[in-house]
């Protein structure tokens, strides 16, 4: 899914000053997920860094990344900051620089299924057609609570298999990039508030 949000990204004339992973093996495809990934046309994150010559930072400790995050942020000065599908928590002190500007996709039809690992608990409570889908969401101190920007539902009986749901999610994340994110951003679009859910 980052690979075609960072695509899409970019492919709306927006910039990237930096980008920031947990390891590099989330830089390139395991061998297994490539027939996969070129089944759906897709590329590895890896080349689409490559391509776009995008500084990559590789973080193994989250108090690190939030130091790193907040000297890039006065060094480079960028106007927003975009996380997708981090565990990682983004402290006040980083929201702040960003306020409004600070965005996250989430893996499920926010308000439901907040927090980590939203995939499997949809699925093992079999409530993966009800709530699949995408959620670009403004970033709060609250985790997956903040005004949503653009969503997508896709139940997952609408696909052969999890990895075929996988990469359709992925689409609608970059289809919400595209339209919904760009509009919020050139301030077409308000975000709305969350409602209650679980």
């Amino acid at each position: 899914m980052s690979m075609r949000v960072v695509e899409s990204w970019l492919a709306c004339g927006n910039r990237i000053a930096a980008l920031w992973t947990k390891s590099h093996s989330l830089l390139r495809r395991k061998k297994k997920w490539r027939p996969i990934g070129r089944m759906l046309g897709y590329r590895d994150l890896h080349a689409v860094c490559v391509e776009a010559n995008l500084p990559v930072h590789v973080y193994d400790d989250p108090k690190t990344v939030v130091s790193e995050l907040t000297r890039a942020a006065d060094r480079l000065r960028p106007d927003v900051l975009m996380t997708v599908i981090t565990g990682l928590i983004i402290p006040s002190s980083v929201l702040s620089i960003f306020g409004s500007r600070a965005i996250n996709c989430h893996p499920s039809l926010l308000p439901h299924y907040r927090g980590p690992v939203p995939t499997c608990g949809m699925l093992v409570d079999g409530r993966a057609n009800d709530f699949g889908g995408v959620t670009f969401h403004v970033l709060d101190e609250r985790v997956d609570r903040g005004p949503i920007i653009g969503q997508r539902h896709l139940p997952r009986e609408a696909y052969s298999n999890n990895l075929v749901w996988e990469g359709a999610r992925a689409e609608a994340a970059s289809d919400i990039v595209r339209d919904d994110v760009n509009r919020y951003f050139s301030g077409s679009l308000a975000a709305t508030v969350q409602p209650l859910g679980s």
